[in-house]
C-alpha cells in the first residue's frame, strides 16, 4: 500500500492560497455589498479588494505550515497510507521485477575513416579533418572514405 512520506510546502501553500483566494473573493463580495448597502462606500470598496488578498495570504501561510507539520509527523509516525483505485502497486511491482529504465547504452556505430593519400585512419570524423588540414595542407587536397560503408557495400556485392 502506498505511503505519502512528505509534502512540498510551497506546492501545498500555492494550492491553499488559491482555495482561500476563491473563498476570500466570495466573502469580500458579500461583505462589500453589505457595506455598500448600509451606506459605507469606502469600507465596501476596501472589503472588495483587501479581504480576498488577505485571506489568500493567510491560506498560503496555512498551507506551508500544514505541509511542514505533516512532514514532521510523517517522519516520526509514518506517512498516510492510501489505496489507488484500479492500480495495485504491490502486485505490479512483484509481477515486473525489471527496472522501468534501461541502464545499458547502445553500442556506438563502428565507423572507420581512412585517408586516401596516406595510411592514416581513425574512428573520429573530426580527427580525420584535423589530419587533412595538418598533413595535407587543407581541406579538399586529400579525400577520406567511410570504411564502414565500404564494408557494407562489399558484403552486398558478394
Amino acid at each position: 500500500m502506498p505511503v505519502l512520506k512528505s509534502v512540498d510546502p510551497i506546492s501545498l501553500a500555492k494550492i491553499y492560497g488559491f482555495i482561500y483566494l476563491v473563498i476570500g473573493i466570495v466573502y469580500g463580495v458579500v461583505v462589500g455589498l453589505l457595506s455598500l448597502a448600509s451606506g459605507s462606500v469606502a469600507v465596501g470598496i476596501i472589503m472588495l479588494i483587501a479581504v480576498p488578498i488577505l485571506i489568500a495570504l493567510l491560506g498560503f501561510i496555512t498551507g506551508a505550515i500544514s505541509a511542514w507539520l505533516y512532514n514532521f509527523a510523517a517522519g516520526k509516525l509514518g506517512g498516510v497510507r492510501f489505496v489507488l483505485e484500479g492500480y495495485d502497486v504491490v502486485k505490479k511491482a512483484a509481477a515486473n521485477p525489471k527496472p522501468a529504465v534501461s541502464v545499458t547504452k547502445p553500442a556506438p556505430p563502428s565507423k572507420r575513416y581512412k585517408c586516401d593519400r596516406c595510411q592514416y585512419s581513425t574512428n573520429s570524423h573530426l580527427e580525420m579533418g584535423r589530419h587533412i588540414m595538418k598533413v595535407h595542407g587543407g581541406a579538399g587536397l586529400a579525400m577520406y572514405t567511410d570504411t564502414a560503408k565500404d564494408d557494407e557495400e562489399g558484403t552486398k556485392e558478394q
